[in-house]
């Protein structure tokens, strides 16, 4: 590392460095910078299956890869061996930004790679399949896409090249492949840390907020092996039950027990085919989990229809938020029994924190903390006692909140009023945010430096995609207590850490809960990405554990390892073409991601469908991984039915070859299960060579893909 200081933008630069190069198989290495003095924030090791040793210095020299460094100007490199070609190196040369920045709340690496590749991966966007990465201005100046990697409760926006258009998960994988002869290599940083990932002609640089540098190198050599090798170190896949593969229907606003069964009545009588009935939160009490709208959705009226749904071979699914309602106390049992257990999020002072979702003022769970898994399961099984669902929608995960950062003072989110979109901001909206995008815009070192080793969670230098972190979320320094089974030996290489920690001693420091079980303390900056995936971990854990089956949950905010307990939808589209057309390449980078469990919602979300479109959409629908339709509560309802005998008539034909196809999509989920290969893939993937590295719609803008590997579609989408 280098040996002065205060040379980075934010004057707080960390030195000395540890470099760890781990040679873990034939085709994939491991290099980790730390901090040997202090211990830094990482990805708890538990979320991952455990790496195999590293190579002996004998196996080293048989690598088909080389992996060089230089001590100053501190860099590396990765290149094949075979043909001597390099893939990444962060060696400082004149005239570019490449190389090492590492603070204490700015971490940044840039490598240059091969300039004719093309690039795929870094979810959630709304972006093309195959990445912009900018290019050279007129000028003859560079230019970058960038990519905001935080997980964030936001509409599909468009990718936007100066970032910002971040969605509700975080994938640090870049996936790059020749156009020439289809070979291909991938670069996963293992982080959980808000970051944006700058793309550009012939450089890819990550700068992360917080956290360490540790980056596999995938070495392919083709694109379905570097799939499988990242798959290895986050995990396969699960294989879902057979029904979830089946057409599933939901909307948010069927008003009551009554309207929800007469919709699965309807269907079955017009023959169509149908597995699984959901209902959103217009069932819930006042917004409240696990419970039933006394009037509306009356218990014995709900119990009847989940008694007719399994008479039929369908099943039921319920949504659930994360956000537990903060009222009424000694009269909600999840409220009582999460304070008893004291397992919310603390605020600084070490109260629950307090946000506001739909029931209004909530508490959230803290599903890393020791007493979190025997709480929610104990919540899941009560509420199934009551209704007997089969599997679980998780929603709002990221987890989501209608104030940006603390909504302590309720009453003055109450006062501030609300949008359109039920959404208000207790910390100076959009205006403070609009600011603090144009001081950060490619120029983070005009927003304030901080020197030496204190770290501020609520105001970090650098804000990746130019927009607080705190917006429509939880304050970054809200506090979680980590139970250890979270944490794994760390890897060998670094000096041992120290025990104090950052944050005023907030992350490192041992703590315990309510009951005296030890934890780990850490903040919600450096948890925030993980949050959507611990919850689904604990709940995959409670079905298995109630249902003694293969678990079945849908979750909104993803993390590399998602796929190996959930699926996922694409969030909250719209009904239009345009909407339908980008569901495609959002489909196939989940699955390149190690989600293949993936579909958007069928005729759209948002806004009134068309008969056309809603016809469409079902037709493209059925070749999804993952096949719901979904509405909002103000849009007129969509399902088939809806529609006249004609449209009825084509929809319900296409969802009779989904069926049709089952076995053979049942038997691609577990090929995916095996080898980590999506179930829908793009033509560049399975017909690379036989095309000449031509740009096929499924490469660039996702227009054309097969599912599994004997199966093609191509949709006409104009």
């Amino acid at each position: 590392g280098t040996e002065g200081r205060h040379i980075g933008p934010f004057a707080s630069d960390i030195c000395p460095l540890a470099l760890d190069v781990l040679m873990e198989t034939e085709t994939r290495v491991r290099v980790r910078v730390t901090d040997p003095a202090l211990e830094r924030w990482e990805v708890p090791a538990a979320l991952f299956p455990p790496p195999p040793p590293a190579k002996d210095l004998q196996e080293r020299a048989l690598m088909p890869y080389q992996v060089r460094y230089t001590k100053s100007p501190f860099g590396f490199s990765v290149a094949r061996r075979s043909t001597g070609e390099l893939l990444f190196n962060s060696t400082p040369t004149t005239g570019r930004s490449s190389g090492l920045t590492f603070e204490e709340q700015y971490v940044s690496l840039t490598g240059i790679v091969p300039e004719g590749y093309w690039l795929y991966g870094l979810g959630e966007q709304n972006a093309p399949h195959r990445l912009p990465r900018g290019g050279v201005n007129a000028d003859g100046s560079e230019r970058a896409d960038t990519y905001t990697l935080f997980a964030k409760d936001q509409p599909t926006p468009a990718h936007d090249p100066a970032g910002g258009s971040n969605l509700y998960g975080s994938h640090p994988l870049v996936v790059a492949l020749s156009p020439a002869d289809g070979a291909a290599f991938g670069v996963f940083m293992r982080s959980s840390s808000a970051m944006d990932v700058l793309l550009s002609r012939d450089s890819v640089a990550f700068r992360a907020v917080g956290g360490m540098l540790d980056l596999s190198f995938l070495l392919g050599p083709s694109l379905a092996d570097v799939i499988s090798q990242y798959t290895e170190v986050v995990g396969r896949p699960m294989v879902p039950p057979y029904w979830a593969l089946g057409y599933h229907l939901c909307r948010w606003g069927y008003g009551s027990a009554a309207a929800t069964a007469k919709v699965a009545d309807t269907m079955r009588l017009a023959g169509v085919s149908q597995d699984a009935q959901w209902n959103d939160i217009d069932h819930m009490q006042m917004a409240h989990d696990f419970t039933l709208d006394p009037l509306t959705f009356r218990a014995g009226a709900m119990i009847a229809m989940i008694d007719s749904l399994h008479a039929n071979n369908q099943r039921y699914v319920p949504i659930v938020d994360p956000a537990i309602a903060s009222s009424p106390r000694g009269a909600y049992p999840p409220l009582d029994e999460a304070l008893a257990k004291d397992v919310f999020i603390k605020d600084v002072a070490g109260a629950p924190v307090a946000g506001r979702v739909w029931p209004g003022g909530t508490y959230f769970p803290d599903f890393f903390h020791p007493a979190a898994g025997e709480y929610w399961a104990a919540q899941l099984r009560q509420f199934r006692t009551l209704l007997a669902f089969d599997g679980i929608w998780l929603d709002m995960n990221e987890p989501s909140n209608f104030c940006d950062g603390p909504c302590a003072a309720l009453e003055k989110c109450e006062n501030a009023g609300m949008d359109g979109d039920g959404e208000v901001s207790c910390q100076g909206g959009e205006e403070a945010a609009e600011a603090a995008r144009k001081g950060r815009m490619f120029s983070p070192w005009k927003l304030r430096a901080k020197r030496g080793r204190r770290m501020e969670a609520d105001r970090p230098p650098y804000l990746p995609g130019g927009r607080p972190l705190d917006e429509k979320t939880i304050a970054m320094s809200s506090q979680h207590c980590i139970a250890d089974r979270w944490f794994a030996k760390p890897l060998g290489g670094a000096a041992k850490p120290s025990t104090k920690g950052l944050f005023g001693g907030l992350f490192g420091k041992r703590a315990k809960d309510k009951a005296g079980v030890p934890c780990k303390a850490a903040s919600h900056y450096d948890v925030h990405n993980l949050y959507g995936l611990s919850e689904t971990i604990l709940t995959s854990e409670a079905l298995v554990a109630l249902t003694a089956e293969r678990p079945f949950v849908i979750t909104r905010s993803t993390f590399p390892g998602s796929g190996r307990f959930a699926g996922h939808w694409l969030g909250d589209n719209r009904a239009t073409w345009t909407d339908m057309k980008e569901s495609i390449p959002g489909m196939l980078t989940m699955g390149l991601l190690g989600i293949p469990l993936v579909g958007a919602d069928v005729c759209g979300f948002a806004g009134a469908t068309t008969r056309e479109l809603c016809i469409r959409w079902t037709q493209l629908g059925a070749f999804y991984p993952f096949m719901r339709n979904h509405n909002d509560n103000v849009a007129p309802a969509q399902e088939p039915t809806a529609w006249d005998v004609e449209a009825l008539g084509m929809m319900r034909s296409a969802i009779a070859t989904r069926y049709r196809l089952l076995p053979y999509l049942y038997a691609a989920f577990h090929h995916a299960h095996k080898t980590g290969m999506p179930v829908a893939r793009s033509l560049l993937l399975e017909f690379h060579l036989q095309t000449g590295g031509q740009d096929f719609p499924g490469g660039k803008r996702g227009g054309a893909y097969p599912d599994g590997e004997a199966r093609g579609l191509l949709e006409a989408l104009g």
